[in-house]
């Protein structure tokens, strides 16, 4: 058999990984076999083990490729005018594209796991720790212009950032009542406002 192309691969994982998040959303994490994304992705157990060695390291390539990177080219300068953006500018950013993750909700679920998994906390600590240095030198422009680009105000900007980012998902995630749109403004308005 014919060894994939580096290009191909990343398609299979790809392929693979969006298997997962459609049975992640819709049994939930904790409730997803890998024989389900087996079945979901109708691949062969071969194909999937040969890219991923469980639901953990999928979760890992999800969040590590698509919403790492999502975050980083949505506050890129090139994606926000080339000048430096508020905070509020740089929320709104990221989790207006969190209205096109059909999975979003999934998130929620794998936070709420971590108390049980250590493998997944440690993962999610990892990533919410690189999450917090992209958005940190993503504010820095913006408080340099503020005239206090100190690590104390630095830190400050940052930590209500991602409190607001992991609030707006919960929140919608768990309310069906909250509009998105509504919520995203306000919560940018506050952080403007630090």
């Amino acid at each position: 058999m014919p060894r994939l192309t580096e290009a191909s691969r990343q398609r299979r994982r790809e392929q693979i990984a969006a298997a997962a998040m459609r049975c992640f959303a819709r049994q939930g994490f904790r409730d997803t076999t890998m024989a389900d994304i087996i079945a979901e992705s109708g691949l062969s157990a071969g194909s999937i083990y040969s890219h991923f060695e469980s639901k953990a390291d999928l979760m890992r390539m999800v969040a590590s490729d698509v919403l790492e990177a999502r975050v980083r080219g949505l506050i890129a300068p090139d994606a926000l005018g080339g000048h430096p953006a508020s905070p509020g500018r740089l929320f709104e950013a990221v989790v207006t594209s969190f209205f096109e993750l059909e999975s979003v909700g999934v998130l929620v679920q794998v936070w709420g796991e971590t108390p049980n998994d250590p493998e997944l906390a440690a993962f999610a600590e990892e990533k919410v720790h690189e999450i917090r240095g992209i958005f940190r030198e993503a504010v820095r422009p913006w408080a340099h212009e503020q005239g206090d680009a100190s690590d104390a105000r630095l830190d400050a900007v940052t930590d209500a950032l991602i409190a607001c980012v992991q609030g707006f998902v919960v929140r919608c995630t768990l309310d069906a009542a909250v509009d998105p749109a509504s919520l995203a403004r306000t919560l940018a308005t506050f952080l403007d406002r630090m």
